[in-house]
């Protein structure tokens, strides 16, 4: 039976199977570019490019606005379905998107889809992520790819009843709005977590402190063989660095690799100014590159927590080091050691240190508990999207 192996308990009939010509009429966008936007226009638009970099499956908010209201606009109609009909890789603009919103001006390179008797956020969802793949191979073009919709009419789609689409599609959307908002959560902790350092920085910042002071270099090398993982420190944090290349991207021969214990900071000289420099508080040991730099933290004098979350802070730590650069590459400056080790941060005592370092962790741990519960709601989204449909 063609049916897919998650449903409804109410639903029992066979889908069919369609070519996607048979349950859309096709059309396209016209005359409107990023040149045109103006975000104090009366008008709603949307651009292709938009569609792979701001939209989802669904739409119910039009973020652009436009002066330009010619004639030969193309307008949409609540329902439309829109696929970039061009961009840089084919997977980028194998994407859907269902607008539910009428005369949104919509601009050139966009496949218009307007459902035949279907509900076009099930299209959408279809097309987004089970169809993907299938669409990203009729892409033409190499340095620019195209979607043309002579060949989009030859994707074959498994499709429930109206009824059946419907049902689906409201799950999967309430799924959506779920996602977007433990992601306006968790971005709201962030941006209370920062509200919160910058007001502490401000008021106990009086007492000034040399990275020599607290910052000890460390030279241990590995001396055995893939004895330990082999880590990357990037601007987004410290990773193992199979995950972040999805591959072992170091040499086979791992031995001279400097060892990275847990507490201790490793930054690179080549390219610190991108504000590559962590605190390792997630692996007990593993190995970095020749090229990096370790240090031991004295604790003594300085609150690990408090100085984890100062580092990432550009304006506590980025005005020190375009003075302490060497070189004029713009893609890759070194750092001169030297006066990075001299460089004088005013923080205020040990005492008050642990207290804002434990207030930035506790709010550190929340905003992990809730990264987390997104990260099921996307595999929640993943699983359904696999198991009910074809």
């Amino acid at each position: 039976m063609n049916a897919p192996k998650l449903r409804f308990k109410e639903f029992n009939d066979e889908w069919s199977t369609e070519n996607l010509s048979k349950v859309v009429t096709f059309s396209k966008g016209n005359s409107l570019s990023k040149s045109d936007l103006d975000e104090s226009g009366p008008y709603p638009c949307i651009l292709y490019g938009e569609l792979y970099t701001k939209y989802h499956e669904v739409i119910r908010k039009v973020f652009s606005k436009t002066n330009h209201n010619s004639g030969n606009v193309v307008k949409s109609k609540y329902g439309d379905i829109l696929i970039p009909a061009s961009g840089e890789t084919p997977i980028d603009i194998s994407t859907a998107s269902c607008l539910l919103l009428d005369n949104v001006l919509l601009g050139g390179d966009i496949n218009i889809l307007s459902p035949k008797n279907c509900d076009g956020r099930f299209i959408s969802y279809v097309i987004s992520n089970n169809k993907r793949k299938s669409i990203a191979r009729v892409a033409q073009g190499h340095s620019i790819v195209h979607l043309y919709s002579e060949n989009l009419k030859k994707i074959k789609l498994d499709i429930p009843s109206l009824k059946e689409q419907k049902k689906i599609a409201d799950m999967l959307e309430l799924l959506d709005k779920k996602i977007e908002l433990q992601i306006k959560k968790i971005e709201a902790l962030k941006l209370f977590k920062k509200g919160l350092f910058d007001i502490q920085l401000k008021i106990n910042g009086k007492e000034s402190i040399m990275f020599d002071d607290f910052l000890d270099e460390v030279t241990k090398k590995s001396s055995i063989q893939n004895q330990y993982p082999v880590l990357s420190s990037t601007s987004k944090g410290l990773f193992l660095q199979s995950d972040y290349f999805n591959k072992q991207a170091s040499c086979e021969n791992n031995v001279g690799y400097k060892i990275l214990k847990r507490n201790q900071l490793v930054l690179s000289p080549q390219n610190l100014w991108m504000g590559n420099i962590n605190i390792n508080n997630i692996f007990d040991i593993g190995i970095v590159s020749p090229s990096y730099r370790v240090y031991n933290i004295d604790i003594k004098k300085m609150d690990l927590n408090y100085f984890n979350y100062w580092i990432k802070t550009p304006k506590a730590l980025y005005s020190y080091l375009i003075s302490s650069e060497q070189g004029a590459s713009i893609v890759r400056r070194n750092l001169n050691i030297e006066m990075f080790n001299q460089i004088s941060l005013k923080i205020p005592n040990l005492e008050k240190q642990h207290i804002i370092g434990n207030r930035i962790y506790q709010f550190d741990l929340k905003i992990n508990l809730e990264e987390e519960k997104l990260k099921l709601l996307y595999k929640l989204k993943k699983g359904l999207m696999q198991k009910m449909f074809i």
